[in-house]
């Protein structure tokens, strides 16, 4: 076994990883505000879409 691997389970294992939710307001505001908006534009547009789309006929 690797000598890093003995030494970290010897004393305790790794560092615990901080949680990504643990992030500052900004991070979560810069991922998701533009995520979000996209998801918007692209609802609009279909939804636009079926509206402006002749009714089928039989």
């Amino acid at each position: 076994m690797p000598g890093d691997l003995l030494t970290g389970a010897a004393f305790g294992g790794s560092e615990p990883r901080p949680s990504p939710f643990a992030a500052p307001l900004w991070v979560h505001l810069t991922l998701g505000v533009p995520t979000l908006l996209a998801v918007a534009l692209v609802v609009r547009h279909l939804r636009r879409r079926r509206s402006a789309a002749p009714a089928p006929s039989d």
